[in-house]
């Protein structure tokens, strides 16, 4: 059986072997997926940004996906550590942060967020700024995403003297667009919103403020005093917390168990959101920037469950991701409300649904972000 290492050391020899004979002297481009199980769900869109710049630049996709599936035509499996030994490779991008990179390129970050929601906990914005301020651009998703990472990246480069610019430019949301085009290939009814969608952040990231601990409750209630489907999707990030049967986090989703059988209940662990979002009516998250992602496409609000909200308060008051929440729907401070506050959705989901399109138009590249991209691309060749 052929080892991961060994996989990863054939991928590097056979990238490094077509861009040394790259024929038609195109510039090369490496995108890259970090994590495994957010590439799965983001592959589809990142291939059909990069899709139209085929022409100018000789493109390869690296990522840690053992499907097979995934390792045809410019799709390579490869270790992360053997990045740093790819070689003519002129721009290096990825859409979630690398650590490791090929020598003299041009690194650019995407960044995956709509919204200025935090990435990690507060106490690690310096080690997150000192990976970022790695890269020469970062291209940022909307305005509410600037002032963050200049703020980051400006306190780190000035704490340590850092001289190396990290340029920030505003393309827009990729992601949202691509979604949005499948969208329109659709055809969506509103009577076909039966479900209420439960979608938490990282809860390794976010501990503190994770509406995990208060699942069971959530499902229990919805169940039984709605007449909803519920939908549990979890970050990729955390599919094999729940789903690995040696870890430690068994004993906290043991109870997922006794809805197998209720034809209510569905934890979906898909790739693919589209269909889940598009039949919900109503999100439930907690900081997880999925819920700006969520209302912008459906234009159906979210219900913020943060019975922590004071602390929550004292760190991320500053955050627009933290002011916006009132704009395309609720915040739940107290577990006894859940109920009273999705119907205040349902009963205002005009009106919410209105500020939800009204934030859209603030973001003035909206559905324009595959064209910029392919405009920054082309003007740095």
């Amino acid at each position: 059986m052929i080892t991961d290492i060994t996989r990863s050391i054939i991928s590097l020899i056979l990238i490094n072997l077509k861009f040394a004979f790259n024929v038609s002297k195109k510039k090369t481009i490496v995108f890259n997926f970090p994590r495994e199980q957010v590439a799965k769900k983001d592959i589809n869109y990142i291939e059909d940004l990069f899709k139209d710049l085929e022409k100018f630049f000789f493109i390869v996709y690296v990522h840690k996906i053992k499907d097979p599936k995934f390792n045809l035509k410019n799709k390579y499996f490869m270790q992360q550590y053997l990045l740093k030994f790819i070689l003519n490779a002129d721009y290096f991008v990825s859409n979630y942060i690398s650590d490791f990179f090929p020598q003299q390129t041009k690194k650019i970050y995407i960044h995956h967020c709509i919204t200025d929601c935090p990435l990690t906990n507060k106490k690690k914005d310096y080690e997150i700024a000192a990976r970022f301020s790695k890269y020469d651009f970062i291209l940022i998703n909307s305005i509410y995403v600037k002032n963050y990472f200049e703020e980051i990246i400006n306190k780190y480069c000035k704490k340590f003297s850092k001289e190396n610019i990290t340029n920030i430019i505003d393309v827009g949301y990729p992601r949202i667009d691509f979604l949005i085009k499948r969208l329109n290939q659709k055809k969506r009814s509103k009577n076909n919103e039966k479900s209420i969608i439960i979608a938490p952040a990282n809860f390794i990231a976010f501990k503190k403020f994770s509406l995990i601990n208060n699942l069971e409750f959530l499902i229990d209630c919805l169940l039984k005093f709605t007449k909803f489907r519920v939908i549990f999707r979890p970050h990729p990030q955390n599919r094999k917390n729940i789903l690995s049967d040696d870890n430690k986090f068994n004993d906290k989703f043991n109870f997922l168990s006794k809805y197998k059988n209720n034809k209510k209940f569905l934890f979906d662990t898909s790739d693919d959101y589209l269909k889940n979002y598009l039949g919900s009516k109503i999100m439930i998250s907690d900081l997880s920037g999925t819920a700006f992602t969520f209302s912008f496409l459906t234009n159906n609000p979210v219900l913020f469950y943060s019975l922590n909200e004071r602390e929550y308060t004292k760190i991320y008051k500053k955050f627009e991701h933290f002011k916006l929440r009132y704009k395309i729907g609720k915040v739940c401070y107290n577990k006894k409300l859940v109920l009273k506050n999705i119907k205040e959705l349902i009963q205002n989901k005009r009106k919410i649904s209105l500020n939800i399109q009204n934030e859209k138009k603030r973001l003035k590249k909206f559905s324009f972000a595959k064209k910029n991209i392919s405009i920054f691309f082309k003007d740095n060749l």
